[in-house]
């Protein structure tokens, strides 16, 4: 685990993953875990945690031009983008959603 402003550390987590979301290597996880105790650690299923980790996932592929892009084309940047995206899982924004899918597409 790398939490920001802390030194690495690493935990085992035994948790229940639904089974066509099982984690694979290179996957971002959100985690919680007890300050005095790295120990004590569970995974965050929230969707604001889901999308953080989605978000980071995202971002580590990208290059500098590539995350400006969306900014620059006026779609907000990819936070904003993925956010709205994970936010609307049932598509009633569809042409914010379509813009989404063809820039990460590319």
């Amino acid at each position: 685990m790398k939490p920001d402003g802390e030194p690495a550390f690493e935990a085992d987590v035994k948790t229940s993953w639904p089974q066509l979301e099982m984690p694979r290597v290179g996957r971002v996880v959100v985690v919680l875990y007890g300050l005095g105790d790295h120990s004590k650690v569970v995974v965050d299923h929230s969707l604001a945690s889901q999308t953080e980790a989605a978000v980071r996932m995202v971002e580590s592929r990208l290059g500098p031009d590539q995350a400006a892009a969306p900014e620059q084309m006026g779609f907000g940047s990819v936070q904003d983008m993925m956010t709205a995206a994970l936010s609307d899982p049932s598509g009633e924004k569809r042409g914010h959603l379509k813009r989404s899918s063809m820039w990460l597409s590319d």
